[in-house]
């Protein structure tokens, strides 16, 4: 059956730099929204608190985009060259000379890093509040991106819908134990991509079970917790009723009903891309 909808990139070229593509990966809008609440939580912070003699926060200015734009940079670079202390990156070890210093201060890095924020903690909803979301901190943010991701490209008929940890060992009621995984504790993260390419247009955070309502009929017979993330994750992607075979790691007879046209394979990840190749 031929897949008629458009496939692969709607807004890049061959001749968009890495710079151009990445800009659009992770929208101006989300940095605009860190910069803005960056500045405010660290406005916040020194009018409220008092700070030690020594406090970097005495030598804070205000970030622009800029500043986060090289901050993420940074980031991305450690998350690739993996040292055990941050001041390691900007020692003055000739082997040990990254480069880190020509770009920005430790004590700026530093600074940024302490007050970095993505919502104002003024405005969360308080636990038990119908707009509660434990997410709250970066939901907005995440949305940005997951928005930006999905007008950037579009999905092919086949598409994988997984769970991935993030390998967290800090303290949060998010944090879930898999032995399966090679992060073993860590934050689930469900997401549907390209089972080829690997690239991703719907991410995110499992914050907990939840009683889910039929989405169809609103009534109280109840979906199960994988169910309706797999649901939820279809729609939110704009892949109901769109012809899509979707990849799933588990069977879902209950689930079938739910999303219109699109086609259900249960399959192990190994074998899907030989699967792909037949049936294209």
């Amino acid at each position: 059956m031929n897949f008629a909808h458009h496939v692969g990139p709607k807004i890049h070229t061959a001749e968009h730099s890495p710079w151009e593509i990445f800009s659009d990966i992770l929208p101006r809008d989300a940095i605009q929204v860190i910069v803005r609440e960056t500045n405010k939580y660290a406005e916040q912070q020194m009018r409220g608190s008092n700070l030690g003699h020594y406090s970097r926060a005495h030598q804070w200015r205000p970030v622009d985009e800029d500043d986060i734009n090289v901050f993420i940079g940074l980031v991305l670079f450690m998350g690739m060259v993996k040292l055990p202390a941050y001041d390691l990156y900007w020692a003055n070890n000739w082997m040990l000379n990254l480069g880190m210093k020509g770009v920005m201060p430790r004590d700026r890095f530093l600074a940024i890093l302490s007050f970095l924020h993505c919502a104002d903690n003024e405005q969360m909803p308080q636990r038990g509040h119908a707009n509660y979301d434990r997410l709250y901190k970066v939901r907005h943010v995440m949305d940005l991106c997951v928005n930006s991701w999905q007008e950037a490209c579009s999905p092919p008929r086949e598409v994988s819908f997984d769970e991935t940890v993030v390998g967290f060992k800090g303290t949060t009621s998010m944090k879930n134990y898999n032995p399966q995984k090679p992060h073993k504790w860590g934050l689930t993260v469900w997401s549907i991509a390209d089972p080829i390419s690997g690239y991703v247009y719907y991410w995110d955070v499992y914050t907990g079970k939840a009683q889910q309502v039929d989405p169809r009929t609103q009534n109280n017979d109840h979906m199960g917790t994988v169910h309706w993330l797999t649901w939820d994750a279809l729609e939110k992607a704009g892949m109901l009723n769109n012809e899509h075979h979707v990849f799933l790691m588990f069977p879902s007879p209950i689930l079938s009903q739910y999303i219109g046209s699109c086609t259900l394979v249960c399959v192990q990840t190994e074998i899907a891309s030989a699967w792909i190749s037949s049936t294209s």
